[in-house]
This record gives C-alpha cells, structure tokens and sequence, in this order.
C-alpha cells in the first residue's frame, strides 16, 4: 500500500524469552478486550468503531444498534430523537456480527453468530455482558431473538427455534428446541411464538409450557415465503413473498391467526419497486414498517382494514434497509453499511429523514496523521475518525466518495481510490476541515487499488497497470503516464521509482521519466502479491504469506519469509521499529518480528470475530485494523511475561527489552504472579525529557485470589534496563534514570543509577507501576524573539 519507513524508535528486538528462578514459568496467555473472548497473544484490544448495522430495537429513551460485533446503546430521548447519541458501548463480541437484538427489563438479548449474548444494560453508558448461551451442537447463525417473560426465543436458521431459559441472567440455560426448515424470524404473543421459517412459510407454535413446544397450526402454501414476522392483537404481518407460477408479489402478508391452528391470509400489500426483497417488518397501532433490502425503501403501510393493506408513503435510505424499530413519530431504520437512519413518519404520507448515526460501514484500508484515521469505506467512500484518544474514536465526518478502497494523504488533499467505478476512481478530497470534508477534483484510472503520492504525481495501482496522474493542479488532475503489466494492486515509493505489485510479484519501475515509466527489475512470488511496503533497504511483500525481499535494481532477490502454510492470506502489510503487522484475510492481525530478515517470526496476534484483516496501519505504536463489515479495530502490540514469585523470592528476566528483576525473599506477603509488559503505545509524554524505546508496567496479583499486590511497605526490589547506544537516541546518556508515572507526571526513582560503561540503568523502588527509561536531551533552546505591532 503506502510508502512505510522504519519508525525512529529501536528495540532489542529478540524472541520472548522468560528466565525465572524460584518458580516454573507461566506460560504466555490469551489477552481478552471487554466482552470478549477472542483469541490473542501479546497483543491488546485497545477500541473498537464501526461496522454493519443488521438489527435495531428501542426501549424508552435508548435505541440498541448492532456495530458490527458489538451493541451500541443511543440516547433517543428529547432532543436526540432525531439524532440519536452514543452513550454506551459493549466490547466486541467473539461470535461474530451482531444479527438482532431484544430489550427487556435491565438486559439486551443480543445474537451474534452462533450465540445469543445477555447484555446488562441498567447502566447504560456501561454496559457488560452478563452471560453467553453457545451451544456446542450449534454451528449456524441465531438469526432473530425475541423475548417473553423468562424466556428468549431464537429464530436458528437450519435449526428452528431455540428457546432459553433467561430467568436467571448470569445462567442461561436451554429449555428447548423445536425444529422447522429455515426459520428466519420469530415473534412472541399471548403464549405463541410465530417463526417466518423462510420456504416453510408462516409457523404457529403453542409455547405454554416453553420445555415443550407443540406446532399449534401454520400458513405455507406452495411458493410462499417469510422472513420476518411482526404481531399484534389476530393479525400476524408477514414480510415476504409468494410466487406459484401464477401470482408473484413481493411485499407483507397479512394473517389472521385468532385461531392459532389455522391461520388465514386475508390481505396482501405489493411492492411495486423491483426487485425487491421484504426484509423485516414492524406494527405500531394501524401502521405497517416494512423495510425493502434491495431497493432500500421503509415503506409505510395502513392496516386500518388489514384486508386491504394500502401504502401511505415511502423513504429510500441510502445503504441497505436491513431492520426496523418505531417509537413515537420517528422510525430507525438499521441500513447496514449507513449506521441508523432516523426517518421522521409524523406525517406518514411524507416520510423524511431527520438525522442519523452512522459510524464505519465496511472499511477496506486506513492511514492514520497526526490525531485523525483515514478510512476507505467501501461503499460509504472515505471516512475520518478522531483518534486523538485512541480508547474512545469518534468518526468526525466523511465524503461520499465511490467504493473506497484505499486512501493516502499528501499536502493537504486526501487521494482515495475506488473500485468499482464509474469514472471518478480517483477521487481528490480537502479535508482541512474533517467535519466537513469536500471533494476538490477526480480522474478516471479504472477501477483502482491503491494511490501513493510524490511531488505532482499521483500513482495509482489498479486494473489499468500503474496510472501515473498529474496532480499539479488538484482540481484538474490529468493523465501522465501508464505502466500496464496487467491489474496491479498496490503501489510504494522510494527515490525515483516505484514498487508495484501484481498476481506474479512485485515489480519495479523507473519514474525518470512520468511519462514514460518502464520496469527496471522485478521478483516473482508464489502467490498473488496483495501488498508491499518498504522499510529500510528491504520490501516487505504480502504474497500468501511475508516476503522480505532486497530490491536490487540488478535482480531482487528473496532474503527471508514467513508463510507457515496454515492457509495465510496476507492482504496488507506495515512496518514499525522491526516488527511487521500483517492483516490476514481470514486471520485478522499477525505481529512478525523482522529483527534477522532471513529469519522471521511470529511473536503476536489477535483473531477479530469473523477472523478478517483487509488493511492495516500503524500510529504511534496503535494498530489500526481494517476488518470489512466488522469495522476498525484499534490494538496494540503488548507483549508479556509472567511468573511466579514465592515469599522467597525469585527473578523474572525480559529479553525482547533487556529488563531483568530481582525479588528478595520477603518482597512479597505471599506467592504472587507478576507480569512486565513491554509498552508502545499510550505511554504519557515526558515533557522536556525524552524516552529511549523502555517504557513497560510492571504489575502483581496474589496467586490464591487474583487480586493486586504490590510489595511489603519498606521491601525493595531491582530492576536492571540494559540499552543500546542506537537507543540513546538524543538523550544525554549520563542523565538517564528510570521514572515511574504516578498518575499526573513523570517521578524519578530516587535510588536510580546509569553505568555508561555497560549500558544499564539500576534502580530499587518499592511499588509496581508504569516504568519509563528517561533523559535530557541535547536540545539546544534558542531564545524566541517576536516581532510585535507598535
């Protein structure tokens, strides 16, 4: 993708390796975010923003919103009825993307995959989950939820119903299942669960005793179809289609279903915008909600004389309806890659949008300046979010650009490129204001890949080659040149070539001559070449696996490589200190320590629900993960070690920073296990001193109860740093020292002590905390004269 350098922090990049006396090694766990249990090793969740929105419910004053994999909860109450407000926020959950949600009392019934997830909502800018229900013999997708005193009943796909025992939050237990074809959607009402079982039409299922269901009747003529199933007072609204050969409509069934074992169609409202596609439906009093998938309607529907369904107006969302939930005069619509859509249905003859909440569609790539991410977001085009603080994103605007697939920044534009598209597949954005971002010019390359930008050039990867596109004047940005050995799908720059990749390797090309760029050399890889970043003299080819290649213009040539051949799609590839951070298509971020480039190794993860990674970047030591529908995720590289120390003490030794502790007998009241973590990123700032790469935190919980520890009042231990002289840096070497950060600033140990002779820095506290290795620079401060107005 883009041009990556190596950044200007070093580590002693070597293997993690635990040396301990006194006590056996723990053996390096799984890190888990909030709510979460996905699977990791030395890397953390940091935030999570984005992704589709399938299923929206309100309850009161809140509106629940599936993001991705994660359940956001909106302030809806006056004024923010039309805007709803983000207050709370689960972490993402490990089953996969969020399909439908249920509220009732305190909690959220959440389906996600192949669970249902209780979420405790009674503090909702806080909320937890309360429990998971995964069965093991289930290996679909819990499509729909609905919730009826102690119990929640799921809508399980190939599976039927499913019904769970919630009386118990903490303890979901199953209470039973009943099997139908395909069910897709479920309702409840007055001791019936009506399941829109897709083929198997409209299914009626007596739920009196919830441990033993009985089908009670059911409405399936041939060619009948159901998706969802909305209910209230005799009547059942279906959304669906039929089609016997004869008769073909898409649109609502009406059924009277007052006497459960036969139901009967009495009415039929047809949509008449095709092709269409019903895909959920909601009643509130006289009025249908019913929501259109292809063509992206919320039509709005009379049912006054539920034999004669008539329409009253509609409203075209610009994603892909998918949901619907009513409260008062306003209407949300869950339009996937859009976010919510708040559709004002006061005078339902003129439905409006009021407003929305939409965050991160489908982000396909990211870079991240300074305080702000830049997102290609798929059909959303390109979106940009504060990462000022990285635990708490916010998307601060966008511009509706074409299909998004990757973006870079260079003086003061956003270049985005599309694919597909029109004609605008290079698309020239201002950004100078990210609330309000405007496009500034565009030029036709085809459909488009990846764009890095130098000088008056933009160079433009995609199925036309290299596109070389002047860029001199940025709202009239013209042709320059073409390099055309077929589709290319990501491009790198450095001196006065480029580095272009392609389903056979990585090719490079002279740029002497914009006009006339030709291939100098190339270097053939044993799979498609997604991606190449550059660092150092080395490339670094996602191709399969990593390839780290010496791009000699005589003839590259391969120096090292890490493809475990366990099916490794590597799509994106960035370069920070010697670690590369790869975005695997079907195992999300793998962290590979390039330190000896002939001898790569893996030495984190982290697997997202649905295990995807399309993009990656890397900012001030936070990983920035592009993860398609399941939105962006923010992590960091965090790597560990652990080990238990008796009451006699014992030793704990850090080799990928050169941190070695020593505990006397006594440190501790009882056996505790501790834990040093290598910091790169969130590290406080250090004002006019200056850090040398060694920041880590140091900290203990009692082995018999998990809870913190910290040393007996009076007892010290020590700890030895030993660093580099590349480390140093601009640090003045005989002024470092290591500082603890007591919550507002930088503290010096006061028995800190550094031996320029052999690199270490020594120090003794008496508390665990978060540890730097700090100096004073070599600055020199010259005095600031101002010119004022007389």
């Amino acid at each position: 993708m883009r041009t990556q350098f190596l950044g200007s922090f070093i580590l002693i990049a070597s293997l993690l390796i635990l040396s301990v006396s006194g006590a056996p090694a723990q053996g390096l766990g799984t890190a888990t975010g909030p709510a979460l249990l996905q699977t990791a090793q030395n890397v953390q969740f940091v935030a999570h923003v984005g992704g589709v929105t399938l299923s929206v419910a309100v309850q009161g004053n809140y509106l629940y919103a599936g993001e991705g994999p994660s359940l956001s909860i909106l302030d809806i109450s006056s004024p923010h009825q039309d805007a709803p407000r983000l207050v709370g926020k689960t972490g993402p959950l490990s089953s996969g993307l969020v399909q439908s949600v249920a509220v009732s009392g305190t909690h959220a019934y959440v389906t996600a995959g192949s669970c249902l997830w209780i979420i405790d909502a009674s503090t909702p800018i806080s909320p937890t989950v309360a429990s998971s229900y995964c069965p093991a013999w289930f290996s679909g997708t819990m499509n729909e939820v609905a919730v009826s005193g102690s119990h929640a009943y799921i809508a399980a796909a190939d599976y039927g119903l499913v019904i769970v025992d919630v009386s118990d939050p903490q303890h979901p237990a199953e209470a039973s299942t009943f099997s139908t074809s395909t069910a897709d959607g479920v309702a409840v009402a007055d001791g019936y669960a009506y399941v829109a079982d897709g083929t198997n039409g409209l299914r009626v299922i007596d739920i009196s005793n919830p441990d033993a269901p009985s089908e009670a009747g059911s409405y399936a003529p041939t060619g009948f179809w159901a998706k969802r199933v909305a209910v209230q007072g005799n009547y059942a609204y279906v959304a669906g289609s039929y089609n016997d050969g004869t008769t073909d409509w898409d649109g609502m069934a009406v059924i009277d279903v007052s006497a459960p074992a036969s139901p009967d169609h009495i009415g039929t409202y047809e949509m008449y915008d095709q092709p269409a596609y019903p895909y959920d439906v909601a009643v509130v009093n006289d009025t249908a909600y019913l929501v259109d998938y292809n063509l992206s309607y919320l039509y709005v529907v009379s049912v006054v004389t539920p034999q004669n369904p008539s329409e009253l107006g509609h409203y075209q969302t610009p994603g892909w309806a998918q949901a619907v939930a009513v409260s008062g005069n306003y209407a949300y619509v869950a339009d996937k890659t859009r976010g919510v859509r708040v559709i004002d249905v006061s005078d339902p003859y003129t439905p409006a949008e009021a407003g929305s909440y939409q965050t991160l569609g489908e982000p396909q790539g990211v870079t991240v300046y300074r305080n702000y991410a830049y997102v290609a977001d798929g059909t959303s085009g390109l979106r940009i979010v504060d990462v000022l603080t990285p635990e708490h994103p916010t998307v601060e605007g966008g511009y509706e650009t074409g299909n998004a697939r990757n973006v870079a920044l260079a003086g003061g534009y956003v270049y985005v490129v599309n694919d597909p598209c029109t004609d605008k597949c290079l698309q020239i954005v201002n950004a100078s204001s990210p609330d309000a971002p405007f496009e500034v010019g565009w030029y036709n390359t085809g459909w488009s890949n990846d764009v890095a930008v130098s000088g008056d050039y933009a160079y433009v990867a995609g199925v036309n080659g290299l596109s070389i596109v002047d860029i001199s004047n940025p709202a009239a940005p013209g042709p320059a040149g073409n390099y055309d050995p077929g589709t290319c799908y990501s491009v790198a720059l450095a001196g006065s070539y480029a580095y272009v990749t392609s389903s056979s390797g990585l090719r490079i090309v002279s740029l002497s001559n914009p006009s006339s760029p030709s291939e100098v050399a190339s270097w053939n890889s044993p799979a498609a070449a997604m991606d190449v970043t550059l660092g150092g003299s080395l490339a670094y080819v996602a191709a399969g696996g990593l390839y780290i290649v010496r791009p000699e213009l005589s003839g590259p040539y391969q120096v090292g490589s890490y493809a475990p051949g366990a099916g490794e799609d590597y799509q994106s590839v960035a370069i920070d200190g010697f670690y590369a951070y790869v975005a695997d298509w079907d195992g999300g971020l793998r962290v590979i320590d390039v330190t000896d480039p002939s001898d790569p190794d893996e030495v984190g993860f982290y697997d997202p629900p649905g295990g995807v990674g399309r993009g990656v970047a890397v900012h001030l030591g936070y990983v920035y993960l592009a993860n398609g529908e399941y939105g962006l995720f923010i992590l960091q590289f965090a790597p560990s070690v652990s080990a238990t120390i008796p009451e006699s003490g014992g030793t704990l030794t850090s080799t990928l920073d050169q941190t070695a502790y020593t505990f006397p007998a006594g440190t501790f009241s009882a056996p505790v296990v501790i834990t040093h973590t290598l910091r790169l990123a969130g590290v406080p700032g250090s004002g006019n001193l200056t850090g040398i790469h060694h920041a880590f935190e140091l900290n203990a919980v009692y082995s018999d109860t998990a809870q913190p520890a910290q040393p007996v009042p009076g007892k010290t231990y020590t700890v030895t740093i030993t660093y580099s002289d590349m480390e140093k840096g601009a640090a003045i070497e005989g002024t470092l020292a290591l500082y603890y950060w007591d919550g507002s600033q930088w503290v010096k140990e006061p028995a800190s002590a550094v031996d320029t002779g052999t690199n270490t820095v020594t120090a003794h506290p008496d508390h665990l905390s978060l540890f730097a290795v700090l100096g004073e620079t070599r600055r020199v401060y010259l005095p600031v004269v101002l010119k004022g107005h007389r």
